[in-house]
Protein backbone atom coordinates (compact mmCIF):
# COMPACT_ATOMS: atom_id res chain seq x y z
CA UNK A 1 0.00 0.00 0.00
CA UNK A 2 1.42 3.24 -1.11
CA UNK A 3 0.24 6.15 1.25
CA UNK A 4 0.57 10.10 0.49
CA UNK A 5 1.95 11.40 3.54
CA UNK A 6 1.18 15.31 2.38
CA UNK A 7 -2.70 13.86 1.45
CA UNK A 8 -3.15 12.59 4.94
CA UNK A 9 -2.22 15.94 6.66
CA UNK A 10 -4.21 17.39 4.58
CA UNK A 11 -7.39 15.10 5.27
CA UNK A 12 -6.90 15.87 9.18
CA UNK A 13 -6.59 19.83 8.97
CA UNK A 14 -9.30 19.91 7.18
CA UNK A 15 -11.45 17.74 9.77
CA UNK A 16 -10.20 20.01 12.22
CA UNK A 17 -11.06 23.39 10.24
CA UNK A 18 -14.62 21.72 9.40
CA UNK A 19 -15.19 20.49 13.46
CA UNK A 20 -13.87 23.60 14.46
CA UNK A 21 -15.98 26.46 12.21
CA UNK A 22 -19.00 24.23 12.90
CA UNK A 23 -18.49 25.36 17.09
CA UNK A 24 -20.51 28.20 18.31
CA UNK A 25 -18.69 31.29 18.69
CA UNK A 26 -18.25 30.62 22.63
CA UNK A 27 -17.00 27.40 22.07
CA UNK A 28 -14.36 28.66 19.46
CA UNK A 29 -13.00 31.23 22.11
CA UNK A 30 -12.72 28.57 24.51
CA UNK A 31 -10.98 26.47 22.43
CA UNK A 32 -8.37 29.46 21.43
CA UNK A 33 -7.89 30.33 24.64
CA UNK A 34 -7.22 26.85 25.34
CA UNK A 35 -4.94 26.33 22.89
CA UNK A 36 -3.29 29.78 22.95
CA UNK A 37 -2.83 28.63 26.81
CA UNK A 38 -0.83 25.31 25.79
CA UNK A 39 1.09 26.75 23.23
CA UNK A 40 2.06 30.07 25.88
CA UNK A 41 2.87 27.26 28.44
CA UNK A 42 5.18 24.87 25.82
CA UNK A 43 6.94 28.32 24.96
CA UNK A 44 7.65 29.43 28.74
CA UNK A 45 8.57 25.42 29.42
CA UNK A 46 11.03 25.72 26.61
CA UNK A 47 12.54 29.26 27.68
CA UNK A 48 12.68 27.95 31.27
CA UNK A 49 14.61 24.70 29.81
CA UNK A 50 16.99 26.64 27.60
CA UNK A 51 17.87 29.25 30.18
CA UNK A 52 18.55 26.74 32.94
CA UNK A 53 21.14 25.12 30.62
CA UNK A 54 22.47 28.26 29.43
CA UNK A 55 23.17 29.25 33.14
CA UNK A 56 24.68 25.47 33.83
CA UNK A 57 26.64 25.99 30.57
CA UNK A 58 27.34 29.36 32.74
CA UNK A 59 28.63 27.76 35.46
CA UNK A 60 30.56 24.63 34.40
CA UNK A 61 32.55 27.52 32.08
CA UNK A 62 33.23 29.32 35.08
CA UNK A 63 34.46 25.96 36.89
CA UNK A 64 36.58 25.17 33.52
CA UNK A 65 38.01 28.86 33.78
CA UNK A 66 39.02 28.12 37.34
CA UNK A 67 40.69 24.74 36.53
CA UNK A 68 42.15 26.38 33.85
CA UNK A 69 43.63 29.09 36.02
CA UNK A 70 44.92 26.12 38.60
CA UNK A 71 46.32 24.27 36.20
CA UNK A 72 48.56 27.33 34.68
CA UNK A 73 49.94 27.62 38.26
CA UNK A 74 50.53 24.14 38.69
CA UNK A 75 52.68 24.43 35.16
CA UNK A 76 54.29 27.58 36.87
CA UNK A 77 55.17 26.13 40.26
CA UNK A 78 56.22 22.73 38.24
CA UNK A 79 58.67 24.71 35.79
CA UNK A 80 60.39 26.53 39.01
CA UNK A 81 61.06 23.51 41.37
CA UNK A 82 62.14 21.73 38.12
CA UNK A 83 64.41 24.81 38.15
CA UNK A 84 65.38 24.64 41.60
CA UNK A 85 65.71 20.75 41.27
CA UNK A 86 68.37 21.33 38.27
CA UNK A 87 70.48 23.95 40.04
CA UNK A 88 70.79 21.72 42.76
CA UNK A 89 71.47 18.55 40.55
CA UNK A 90 74.44 21.09 39.28
CA UNK A 91 75.56 21.76 42.64
CA UNK A 92 75.62 18.34 43.67
CA UNK A 93 77.22 17.31 40.03
CA UNK A 94 79.78 20.17 40.95
CA UNK A 95 81.04 18.61 44.43
CA UNK A 96 83.42 16.08 44.40
CA UNK A 97 82.67 12.83 45.61
CA UNK A 98 85.55 12.89 47.62
CA UNK A 99 84.49 15.75 49.84
CA UNK A 100 84.97 15.46 53.55
CA UNK A 101 81.76 17.57 55.11
CA UNK A 102 83.86 17.30 58.55
CA UNK A 103 86.93 18.41 56.80
CA UNK A 104 85.66 21.30 55.74
CA UNK A 105 82.97 22.29 58.48
CA UNK A 106 87.00 21.97 60.81
CA UNK A 107 88.69 24.03 58.07
CA UNK A 108 85.61 26.87 58.20
CA UNK A 109 85.57 26.33 61.87
CA UNK A 110 89.75 27.38 62.38
CA UNK A 111 89.17 30.37 59.79
CA UNK A 112 86.45 31.54 62.07
CA UNK A 113 87.60 31.47 65.21
CA UNK A 114 85.45 28.86 66.44
CA UNK A 115 86.57 25.57 68.13
CA UNK A 116 84.12 22.63 67.74
CA UNK A 117 83.50 20.99 71.43
CA UNK A 118 82.64 17.47 69.09
CA UNK A 119 81.75 16.45 65.02
CA UNK A 120 79.81 13.42 64.98
CA UNK A 121 79.10 11.69 61.50
CA UNK A 122 75.65 10.71 61.57
CA UNK A 123 73.64 8.06 59.17
CA UNK A 124 71.96 9.74 56.85
CA UNK A 125 68.84 8.57 55.02
CA UNK A 126 69.19 6.48 52.03
CA UNK A 127 68.79 7.51 48.38
CA UNK A 128 69.14 6.81 44.87
CA UNK A 129 70.10 10.11 43.37
CA UNK A 130 73.01 11.18 45.60
CA UNK A 131 75.03 10.71 48.57
CA UNK A 132 74.20 12.70 52.09
CA UNK A 133 76.61 12.77 54.93
CA UNK A 134 75.29 14.38 58.16
CA UNK A 135 77.53 15.37 60.22
CA UNK A 136 76.39 16.88 64.14
CA UNK A 137 77.95 19.88 65.61
CA UNK A 138 78.33 20.61 68.99
CA UNK A 139 80.46 24.61 69.84
CA UNK A 140 80.89 25.54 73.31
CA UNK A 141 81.35 28.80 74.25
CA UNK A 142 81.25 30.79 70.82
CA UNK A 143 80.38 34.01 70.42
CA UNK A 144 77.30 35.49 68.47
CA UNK A 145 79.29 37.35 65.75
CA UNK A 146 81.63 34.40 65.06
CA UNK A 147 78.35 32.01 65.03
CA UNK A 148 76.80 33.77 62.58
CA UNK A 149 79.54 33.85 60.46
CA UNK A 150 80.31 30.53 60.87
CA UNK A 151 77.01 29.51 59.61
CA UNK A 152 76.64 31.89 57.22
CA UNK A 153 79.82 30.27 55.46
CA UNK A 154 78.70 26.85 55.94
CA UNK A 155 75.27 27.30 54.33
CA UNK A 156 76.45 29.57 51.43
CA UNK A 157 79.41 27.19 50.52
CA UNK A 158 79.96 26.01 47.11
CA UNK A 159 78.52 22.47 46.91
CA UNK A 160 75.46 21.49 48.73
CA UNK A 161 75.71 21.62 52.33
CA UNK A 162 72.18 22.60 54.54
CA UNK A 163 72.22 23.39 58.10
CA UNK A 164 69.56 20.75 58.69
CA UNK A 165 68.84 21.58 62.42
CA UNK A 166 70.06 24.34 64.78
CA UNK A 167 69.96 24.27 68.92
CA UNK A 168 71.50 27.50 70.54
CA UNK A 169 71.57 28.03 74.66
CA UNK A 170 73.01 30.53 76.36
CA UNK A 171 76.19 29.77 78.04
CA UNK A 172 75.15 29.90 82.05
CA UNK A 173 79.09 30.31 83.15
CA UNK A 174 79.70 33.20 80.74
CA UNK A 175 76.23 35.24 79.63
CA UNK A 176 79.01 36.14 76.28
CA UNK A 177 78.86 33.36 74.85
CA UNK A 178 76.64 30.47 73.61
CA UNK A 179 76.26 27.09 73.28
CA UNK A 180 75.15 25.70 70.11
CA UNK A 181 74.42 22.20 68.88
CA UNK A 182 73.61 21.76 64.78
CA UNK A 183 73.19 18.95 62.32
CA UNK A 184 74.36 19.68 58.78
CA UNK A 185 73.98 17.91 55.64
CA UNK A 186 76.48 17.77 52.68
CA UNK A 187 75.07 16.24 49.02
CA UNK A 188 77.38 14.40 46.59
CA UNK A 189 76.69 12.88 43.97
CA UNK A 190 77.00 8.82 43.08
CA UNK A 191 79.94 6.96 42.08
Amino acid sequence: MDFNLDFVKQIRLDHVKDYYLRLSERERYIVLGVTSFVVLILVVVTITTAMGSLAKLKRQIRADREIALQMERLKEDYAKSRREVERLEALIDRTPSSFSLTTYLESLAQRFDVSPDSMNPKPAPPNDLYNETQVEVRLLKVTLPALTDYLFNIENSKGVIRINSLNVKPNYTDPAFLNVSFSVSAFTPKK
